[in-house]
């Protein structure tokens, strides 16, 4: 029998470690980067990161850079969020936080650093399939046993937080 690691395993980490993550928050905030956040439930915002606290596991979002008027968002219930282009004319679209931290399905914690793992080291480009119905592609830039980094065709980085995913495939992929 052969083990399809395509579905992913049963998560070693949890409840999961967001250090990564919050690494990546801290640069965008400092940079005032705008992102699209995808909640759990696939409801979505785009702003701007306006302040985090790791050890609390809690971002605030805000329509404008290190803006005042904020909203609350729990780093357990983001299933993606996606960089996106500084000079781009993106329209900021916030939601109440209660919708936003409401959870409709259970976590899947699954873990899909092993297909991941090959596929960043081949170069190939891997398909994800998310709980609540998109699929996102591109290449790996780096993966942990919480999250993967991709390049999407249009030069976006988006990570992705395996909690909230399916599935992870790719065509490209050669077994060794």
């Amino acid at each position: 029998m052969v083990n399809d690691i395509t579905y992913g395993r049963e998560a070693e980490v949890w409840p999961r470690d967001y250090s990564l993550l919050s690494r990546r928050l801290q640069f965008l905030r400092f940079n005032d980067v705008p992102v699209k956040m995808v909640s759990c439930n696939g409801l979505s915002i785009i702003g701007y990161v306006a302040k985090f606290y790791p050890e609390e596991k809690v971002i605030y979002a805000s329509s404008r850079p290190k803006g005042t008027k904020r909203i609350k968002i729990s780093m357990e219930f983001i299933a993606s969020l996606e960089e996106l282009p500084v000079d781009s004319d993106v329209k900021p679209y916030l939601i109440e936080p209660e919708q936003f931290n409401a959870c409709v399905t259970e976590p899947t914690r699954r873990d899909f650093f092993s297909i991941c793992n090959k596929c960043f080291q081949q170069g190939v480009g891997i398909r994800v399939y998310m709980a609540d119905g998109r699929t996102v592609e591109g290449k790996t830039t780096g993966v942990n046993a919480c999250q993967v980094g991709v390049i999407r065709p249009n030069g976006n980085h988006i990570q992705i937080m395996f909690d909230w995913v399916m599935r992870i495939t790719s065509s490209d992929f050669v077994e060794k």
